[in-house]
């Protein structure tokens, strides 16, 4: 087992010297890639034909398109991008106060 040298940085301990089984190269992280990536171009030019949908709208659009995508994953992206939906609030509180369904309370 061989020894080697270790050095304190603010990513963690990194140890110098390989070790039997080879060296003592960090790890790969991340890497990976959105599949709505490929779609880079597609997705931005239906926010601007249609720009009042909101995610929920905006993922089944993308659907019918035969884009296969979810709420979480399709936030993901346009943050990733700056893009900014419709919030989806039309009614205000007031206005969702006068048109809630009131229920009788039982006896």
């Amino acid at each position: 087992m061989g020894c080697g040298v270790i050095h304190l940085r603010p990513e963690g301990l990194i140890r110098e010297a390989g070790n039997e089984r080879g060296g003592a190269a960090r790890k790969p992280r991340g890497g990976s890639i959105s599949p709505l990536e490929e779609f880079a171009g597609r997705i931005p030019s239906l926010i601007d034909e249609q720009p009042e949908l909101t995610l929920f709208e905006t993922v089944a659009e993308l659907r019918k398109r035969r884009i296969r995508t979810s709420r979480s994953s399709l936030w993901r992206f346009l943050d990733r991008h700056g893009i900014i939906l419709k919030n989806g609030n039309e009614h205000t509180r007031s206005e969702l106060r006068h048109t809630s369904v009131h229920r009788p309370r039982p006896p």
